[in-house]
């Protein structure tokens, strides 16, 4: 009689003979051969019997029916074979072994140990393959972590290339700026002392031609007469030359200022400040001639090269005029030393032009790196000016906290920053040396005036 030999979770292999023509499998009591577990439906297949053998047809079972391991929805049993229901397995046999054949037997438990090592084996081939996706995946995932970090390496190696021929590129013109410098330097002391001579020859001209007058003028003495002694010529220049002069320019300013395209105002104001530059050389102190001079000198480039002038430029030209102003009032600087003026800026070619440019003006700038070293010194020096080259947030706002520097003005060569973060001022890059002579002069003397 043909049976369906179920190994139970539990109770180990049960047989159960198939003598009906129809015979339901499942977890429900009212199926004639139940299996209790939790891989098998409630109805989970039947076996039909036509021709003397059965067929078995799966009944929409969520976890499937398989013959001989092949996943099937019908099938045609043969004997022996093996069926599983979900996860529990039976064997389908036609008719029950014969004592007498021992060799099928063992044939067919043969069969169930090649068929457990086939289980066995794609069991182990599935995590195997599991494994393999695995690893691809991940090997995918470190490929595109790679190709993100070479992307992220080109990409940071063009903007190093760019950044250095960006400062290749400020390197040459910062030279081109400090040789105009020095020519321009050069230039004008060369113009400064012809015109000295000239001005020498000039008075000096003036003063024979004032004598030749006066011995026209005056009749001869009486032949007994005491001689009279003759008076002094005047070399010097008048008193009130100086405040006309700086009136006139205050003028010219004005108007340029309200037109700065019109390079004829700007030419008055060029000759005024020529005119007040050698005043003040033949009647005023050193640091009057230097601002005056400097002024000159700025307002020259902005009239030889008119793409100079811009609102930072025109700045510095009138508050030049108006620390000139208050200089030349009596009292003004009386005793006063040097101004003092310490700059923040690294060694090289920029700290070289910033040098010559303030000791145009013979100031003598104490040269600081960027270090805490050297801010630590200047928290506790005193000074008139600080230049700074480059803006740190923290720094700034440690020196400004400064009881030293409270009131200490501090430029920056840079972008314009002026009204802002601690900034009194700004000159942009590449600097004017004239520019930055007369704005750092202008602030460096108006932090020695006594304060209203």
């Amino acid at each position: 009689m043909p049976q369906l030999i179920v190994t139970h979770p539990e109770r180990g292999e049960v047989a159960h003979d198939l003598a009906s023509d129809e015979v339901t499998v499942g977890a429900h009591p009212e199926n004639a051969i139940r299996i209790e577990d939790p891989s098998v439906s409630a109805r989970h297949a039947r076996l039909i019997r036509a021709n003397g053998a059965y067929r078995l047809e799966d009944l929409g079972s969520t976890n499937r029916c398989r013959v001989e391991g092949q996943e099937v929805a019908a099938a045609e049993l043969a004997s022996p074979c093996r069926i599983a229901f979900g996860n529990v397995s039976a064997r389908y046999e036609a008719g029950v072994a014969s004592p007498a054949a021992p060799e099928l037997a063992a044939f067919e438990e043969s069969v169930a140990t090649i068929f457990k090592a086939r289980d066995a084996l794609q069991q182990q081939n599935a995590s195997l393959a599991a494994e393999r996706d695995a690893a691809r995946a991940e090997a995918t995932r470190l490929a595109s972590e790679l190709d993100a970090v070479k992307d992220h390496l080109a990409r940071a190696a063009g903007r190093d290339r760019q950044r250095i021929a960006t400062l290749e590129n400020e390197t040459g013109e910062l030279r081109s700026k400090a040789e105009k410098a020095v020519a321009d330097r050069d230039r004008t002391a060369a113009e400064h002392e012809r015109t000295r001579g000239e001005l020498a020859t000039l008075r000096a001209a003036a003063a024979r031609f004032t004598a030749a007058c006066r011995d026209l003028a005056t009749p001869p003495p009486p032949e007994h007469a005491e001689p009279q002694p003759s008076e002094p010529t005047i070399a010097h220049t008048p008193p009130g030359d100086i405040p006309h002069a700086l009136a006139g320019i205050h003028r010219s300013f004005r108007a340029f200022a309200q037109n700065p395209d019109d390079l004829d105002l700007l030419g008055e104001v060029l000759l005024r400040a020529y005119s007040l530059s050698q005043q003040t050389a033949a009647s005023h102190s050193s640091t009057v001639f230097n601002l005056a001079s400097a002024l000159e000198a700025l307002v020259r480039d902005l009239h030889t090269i008119p793409t100079e002038i811009t609102s930072g430029t025109i700045r510095s030209v009138g508050e030049a005029i108006d620390l000139l102003g208050l200089l030349l009032r009596p009292g003004a600087l009386e005793r006063s030393p040097a101004p003092l003026v310490h700059c923040l800026a690294a060694e090289g070619a920029e700290r070289a032009m910033i040098a010559a440019a303030l000791e145009s003006v013979n100031l003598r700038p104490t040269f600081l790196d960027h270090s805490d070293a050297s801010l630590a010194t200047l928290l506790d020096t005193r000074t008139n000016l600080i230049l700074l080259t480059r803006i740190e947030s923290a720094s700034l706002a440690a020196v400004k906290k400064s009881p030293a520097h409270q009131a200490t003005p501090i430029l920056l060569l840079g972008p314009d920053l002026s009204n802002g973060e601690g900034i009194d001022d700004t000159i942009p890059l590449p600097f004017n040396p004239h520019d930055l002579a007369v704005k750092a002069l202008t602030w460096a003397l108006r932090s020695q005036l006594p304060r209203a």
